[in-house]
This record gives C-alpha cells, structure tokens and sequence, in this order.
C-alpha cells in the first residue's frame, strides 16, 4: 500500500521531473497556424511575383513553411548538380559540354552529394502576365540520414515566371519514432548553412538577402537568399554532428546497481532503435516503411518493459524518481546525437507525459514471484499507451 510518506514523495519527484525538463529539454518553437494574408513578393527584378510560403493544398488557408531560398537558374540543372555533387557553374559561360566539362567545375574537397528524399507534396504559388499558377515541388533531396537529422530541401520549377527562377524550401528535420513522421527543426540553420556555401563558391556579390516578411513559421526571420548567376549545390552544408552534451554529472554518489540499471536501461532501448534505424538506412537498400515496422514495436513494448523488469528490484519512489529521469536523459540524449536543439513545444509535453507514465511503471512493478496489480503500474501502462496513439491522431 502507498502511505502518506510515500504519497508525499511520489508528489516531489513529479515536482523535480517537471523542473528537471523545464530546465534540460531543447527550447521550443511552435509556428503560427493562423491563415496568412494573400500578399505576394517581387522575384528579383521581374514582373513575377510569388506567395513566400509553401502550402499543403492549391490554397492559401493554411501554409506548412516559408519559401527562404531563390535561384536564377533552371531547376533541372539545380537537381541535378546536387545529385552529382557538382559544386558551381554560372549561367553566363557557354553551354555545358564534355570538352568544359573540367574548366567549369570546381571542387571545395567535402565530396558531399544529396541524395533523393521522401516527403509530402507541398505548393508554391506565383503569378506572371495574366497567368496563376499553383506548381508542386519538381523534386526533394536530402543529407544526412531519414531516421536521424537531416536537411531537407524540395525544389520547385516556376517554368512559366519572366526569366529562369527555381525556388527552395530548405529545412532541418529529424524523426521522431513516436510519431513516426519527420519534425521540422529550423528553417534558419538549412538556409545559413546553403548560404555560406553559396558565398564560398560564388563570391557575396552573387549572393544576397531579400526580405520577403514570411517570418512567422519555425524559426524564420522573414529573409530569403537570392542567389544570381553562379550557384553551388549544397555540398559544404553543415551535416548534423552528433553533440551529447547533456551528460549525468550529478547524481551518483551511493546508488544501488538496480537504480542505475533502470536509470539506463530505459535509455538504452531508445538509442538502440535511433541507432538501428540509422544503421539499416545507411547498410542496405530498403524501404522506411519495414525499418518502421522491424524497430517501432521495440521502442512502444520494450521501454515500459524494461522499466517494469529494473523497477520490480526498487522501492515504489525510487522506481519512478530514476525511470522519469531515465526516459527524460534518453530523450535529451536522442535529440543530442541528432544534434536538435529546437522543439514544439507539444512535443515537449509529449514526452514529459511519457517519462511520468514510464516513472508510474517503474514505481508500480513488483518482482514475479510477489506480483500484486499495482495502480501505479496501471495507470502508468494505459498513459503510455494513450500518449503512443496520440501522437498519430493530434
């Protein structure tokens, strides 16, 4: 039975998970969802113009991101170069040919190419002369790795604008195992990164800001590069490094083997599935759909298992103060070796509900051969499986 002393405990470590988030997790950024106005901006000097975001639908109710690359220069080529990890050319030289093919290319030595990437259809909007025209993304590429962190950028062909215009959507994303989708990072990062990399190859003459007051999605600042002429396929773009950072300092001085067993255990069944993910991706050819489907079942059925196997040896306070604390350090950790320094803020809360429910489990487990149905575990177990499936459904 819990008794008032115990009550009282379990009510402090609540307490100290929520403090010891607020103050370890990532800082939160969450976009506006309110419908934006229908203003449009200027491409370059033309008579184009172009809604600076990109929607989910052939409509301006709601958009999914703002547009913060554009290019003159023809999107086909664009691609291509960054498949091949070409690094320059410039729309002035004569056209490319075999005989110039190695006085045009310049190689900065990083090797990198971008690699095609999945993702959802999204819209771009732009009108030129008396024509309206809503075009989807001509492709999508990628760098770094789909179950880890990665740039994404989706390249939209405006073939019908005055001049030759392709525009960019660059962002930083990584997945998110328990919600089984890709969440956005930041717009800013991608978008300095693909910068710098432009003034490497192309001089800043080439390469400009324009302010196109889109910053109200992610971490936008409403300024969008404009790169004319010369154009460098992302190549020297930053891949994200893996930065454990957070690392338990504090904490261990005289505790027992089955505290830190449960304090890591739960960790390391996180990892494993980040990890495995990434490894299967990277060493065979196969669909995201089966790695989905091999590794998901570990993280949902293995974390309160492994709390409830390490909690059965603990006292009721012990098991959940060290299985919260457990899951908040994988999560930081996770988020670490990904290198995401940037979250909604429902995703924070997500997961500070995931840590109390696995804390519950841990609290309320009880060694086999003295098992009793403890409400701690209980509820633990079906706000796990509450918070699991509402990350598909919100």
């Amino acid at each position: 039975m819990w008794t008032k002393n115990r009550l009282i405990l379990f009510a402090v470590a609540i307490a100290v998970l929520l403090v010891g988030t607020t103050l370890t997790a990532p800082s939160v950024s969450t976009p506006d969802q309110e419908p934006p106005d229908r203003k449009l901006v200027t491409l370059g000097e033309s008579e184009t113009t172009i809604w600076p975001y990109v929607g989910p639908k052939q409509s301006f109710d709601r958009r999914a991101s703002s547009i913060n690359l554009v290019m003159r220069a023809d999107a086909s080529e664009v691609t291509r170069r960054l498949r091949s990890g070409e690094t320059i050319w410039n729309t002035s030289e004569p056209a490319f040919t075999e005989e110039n093919r190695s006085e045009r290319q310049v190689d900065n030595g990083t090797g990198v190419s971008w690699s095609d990437a999945y993702g959802a259809k999204r819209y771009v909007y732009y009108e030129t002369g008396t024509q309206s025209v809503w075009t989807a993304q001509t492709s999508q590429l990628h760098h770094g790795d789909y179950f880890g962190g990665q740039y994404h950028v989706r390249v939209y062909d405006l073939h019908q604008a005055e001049g030759n215009w392709t525009v960019v959507q660059a962002h930083a994303e990584h997945w998110d195992w328990f919600t089984l989708t890709h969440t956005v990072d930041s717009l800013e990062e991608a978008r300095i990164n693909i910068e710098q990399d432009f003034m490497t190859a192309a001089g800043p003459d080439d390469v400009q800001r324009v302010y196109y007051d889109n910053g109200d999605t992610y971490d936008h600042d409403g300024w969008t590069t404009l790169v004319y002429f010369a154009l460098l396929p992302l190549v020297g773009a930053t891949a994200f490094v893996p930065t454990l950072e957070r690392a338990f300092d504090r904490l261990w001085t005289r505790h027992t083997v089955w505290r830190l067993v449960l304090f890591l255990s739960i960790p390391a069944v996180v990892l494993a599935v980040r990890l495995g993910g990434v490894t299967v991706e990277n060493l065979l050819t196969v669909d995201p759909d089966i790695v989905v489907a091999a590794f998901y079942p570990v993280l949902v059925i293995g974390t309160p298992l492994a709390a409830f196997a390490a909690g059965s040896r603990l006292e009721p306070t012990d098991g959940f103060l060290f299985g919260s604390l457990g899951f908040g350090m994988a999560v930081v950790v996770d988020y670490g070796f990904i290198g995401v320094s940037v979250l909604p803020i429902e995703i924070v809360m997500h997961r500070v509900g995931l840590a109390v429910a696995i804390g519950l489990v841990a609290a309320g487990a009880r060694r086999l051969d003295d098992f009793e149905l403890e409400p701690p575990l209980v509820v633990g177990l079906v706000t796990w499986l509450v918070l699991v499936v509402a990350a598909h459904v919100v």
